[in-house]
């Protein structure tokens, strides 16, 4: 094949004539941090100079040898504007309507996630929401297994129209900043709802730490291997199925309606084989002529769904290979408004065919459809699953490379954090895996210790008649352990939870308290920010004194409510059964040398909290607050709570627990 000289000149032409670019974080509507040093970068041809101006702020760059240039600007005398950034290589680029004023990053799982449309109380906000100096960026969920230079997503003003789509929490932390400062506010909303802290974490970071390390490689390694491990075990497992005639024989026949038992762990298979479930589902006028969304919480096998009789659904071959959650729909065109029937067909030949309920107390039958007798031989030869893929979600700094990375070094002034459930059964571990995201981000913005404000975890799940371990107590000693770091800080929100529901309703409230850590501590404002903060436990006879810091002029036991939140969103409320009836300060618990924790009886004086229990007469610790939900009502004057804490040092629940998630190889 002979190639023509030209082309190799028409190509470097083309390569050197490249057009100067900017990243997606740079587009019309930006607001960018009033700041001596304001970053900015892009692209263009090898050796080309670009010239970069904003109003009367000019400077200028010239590209590396792979195309890359940044320069900065020194915007701490520019005016709000509108303005408009120009970029000025081989062609011209205008980003039009920037403003100069607060960037903050907003990042986390699914409660920095949630939406201002979300809230049952937002309409009027929304309606009322409209403010041209108020913006977001918002990230497109991505994962990338090396660090990204650019990422998906556009800037929006707030409106009636957009307000909608901003985090609520950083909606109303913004707007408290903006109203405040008298000074435009972009929101940069990076997260992830249900993610681990691991996957924002910089990879580099992690060499910091042994344990946190192997799991990040065991992961990374697991996720490279994963294809064509899987590969081999579903061609294995065919082989295996056909010499020992397991495959399934009969799907697609009907049960009939004798041997349906209710659903119970007693009546649940416990050998391989083929087993039916049954559910009715009424359907409404409303729900009629829609999709109708079904969820099975976790499916072990192959698994056929059938709606009144007729197949509208099955898993892919390779689900059967491991436990999982399964979401289908089933059709508009077959959800008529009536009675209607459920029934999911599960198939496993290497174990019982399980599938737990999705709707709570919903009334499942069960029916064994075949048993599958396995013989030594057959069990012993029987290929081994790889597992399930690891979720890319997960896996640690993926998150971090493709929604983080292309972000920095853009000039900020602070972040906020609102995450923490996910990590909760590994919380000691948290207590390095925090830190090490807040110190690995500002290595990596290199703009020094700029603020990191988070929320500790809020009340949440079923309420406790005994003092006992906690793994969401023991994530929130590892988020006030955070804030030993410089320039941190952390809103307490044990009192604004809900037992039912992970995604509690008052975010405004959250989103009030992070803007007052940052107004006070960022921005110098004389305004009280935070509740009590355990400072000390001193053994007093009988009794346990209790001391705090910033008790704003006094501490507060304000009036325990007689119901509690299930689920505002819902309108579900509970009666709330006081733990220590007699004592004016609900959530504090005392034990002596034996370790056993009670209910205490528990009173102000002045900056300390007196504690003290019927049969400890030698006590030697004390907690508060420390449940999953637990009953608080512990403040200081200015209406900010106290946070769960404990005295002791006694080993942890979560103490042994790893950042290694790699489910193990399904055994023989």
């Amino acid at each position: 094949m002979n190639i023509h000289p030209w082309f190799f000149l028409l190509a470097t032409t083309a390569f050197l004539s490249a057009d100067v670019t900017l990243p997606a974080i740079f587009s019309d509507h930006a607001v960018l941090q009033k700041s001596t040093k304001v970053p900015i970068w892009g692209k263009a041809a090898p050796g080309e100079q670009v010239s970069v101006t904003l109003g009367d702020v000019k400077a200028g760059a010239t590209t590396d040898a792979s195309g890359k240039w940044m320069t900065t600007l020194n915007l701490s005398q520019t005016g709000q504007g509108p303005h408009e950034l120009i970029v000025q290589g081989k062609n011209r680029l205008a980003v039009t309507d920037v403003l100069v004023g607060e960037v903050w990053v907003c990042s986390g799982q699914s409660n920095m996630e949630w939406r201002v449309g979300s809230l049952i109380s937002s309409k009027e906000e929304i309606s009322q929401s409209a403010n041209p100096q108020f913006r977001q960026f918002t990230v497109t969920r991505e994962t990338a297994e090396t660090p990204a230079d650019d990422l998906k997503g556009a800037w929006q003003i707030a409106s009636p129209e957009t307000t909608k789509d901003f985090t609520a929490v950083g909606y109303y932390f913004g707007k408290a900043i903006a109203k405040d400062l008298q000074t435009p506010v972009g929101l940069l909303l990076t997260a992830w709802g249900g993610t681990q802290v691991e996957p924002w974490i910089p990879r580099e970071a992690f060499a910091s730490d042994a344990d946190l390390n192997r799991g990040a490689e065991a992961l990374i390694n697991q996720k490279n291997n994963w294809k064509p491990l899987m590969e081999a075990y579903l061609v294995a497992q065919k082989a295996w199925d056909e010499k020992y005639q397991f495959a399934d024989q009969n799907p697609g026949t009907l049960p009939d309606d004798t041997n349906w038992q209710p659903l119970t762990k007693e009546s649940t298979p416990t050998e391989p084989g083929v087993a039916w479930y049954r559910l009715p589902l009424p359907v409404t006028a409303e729900q009629a002529g829609k999709p109708f969304p079904i969820a099975l919480n976790s499916v072990d096998g192959l698994d056929q769904i059938y709606w009144n009789g007729k197949l509208v659904a099955e898993a892919p071959a390779k689900a059967g290979s491991e436990r999982s959650r399964r979401v289908y729909s089933i059709p508009a065109d077959q959800v008529k408004e009536g009675p209607a029937t459920l029934l999911v067909r599960v198939f496993n030949s290497r174990q019982a065919p399980m599938m737990e309920k999705f709707e709570g107390n919903a009334p499942w039958e069960v029916k064994v459809e075949k048993i599958i007798p396995l013989s030594a031989e057959a069990k012993s030869s029987r290929p081994v699953s790889p597992g399930q893929e690891p979720n890319s979600s997960g896996i640690a700094s993926f998150l971090y490379n493709a929604m983080v990375n292309p972000l920095v070094p853009y000039a900020i002034r602070g972040a906020i954090w609102y995450q923490g459930e996910s990590n909760a059964g590994r919380a000691f571990q948290y207590r390095t895996a925090f830190p090490m995201l807040i110190e690995g981000w500002r290595k990596k913005w290199n703009q020094g210790d700029f603020p990191f404000y988070f929320c500790q975890l809020a009340n949440f799940q079923t309420k406790t008649d005994q003092p006992s371990e906690s793994e969401w107590a023991e994530l929130r000693e590892a988020q006030s352990l955070t804030t030993k770091l410089p320039n941190t800080g952390q809103a307490i929100l044990i009192d604004l939870g809900e037992s039912g529901n992970i995604h509690p309703q008052k975010k405004a409230e959250v989103g009030r308290r992070l803007a007052q850590l940052a107004l006070t501590e960022t921005y110098d404002r004389k305004i009280p920010a935070q509740g009590p903060v355990f400072k000390s436990a001193a053994v007093e006879g009988e009794k346990i004194r209790v001391t705090f810091s910033h008790t704003e002029g006094g501490l507060v036991a304000q009036p325990v409510p007689a119901t509690y939140d299930v689920d505002a969103k819902e309108g579900q409320t509970a009666p709330l059964k006081r733990n220590s009836p007699n004592s004016p300060i609900e959530g504090f618990a005392i034990c002596g040398a034996d370790q056993k924790w009670v209910w205490a009886h528990a009173s102000i004086d002045g900056d300390s909290v007196i504690v003290s229990a019927p049969g400890v007469t030698q006590p030697t610790a004390v907690r508060y607050g420390w449940a999953n939900n637990p009953n608080v009502n512990l403040y200081n004057t200015a209406g900010f709570p106290a946070g769960p804490f404990r005295s002791d040092d006694f080993p942890m629940k979560t103490r042994n627990a790893k950042y290694n998630i790699v489910p193990p190889p399904v055994t023989k």
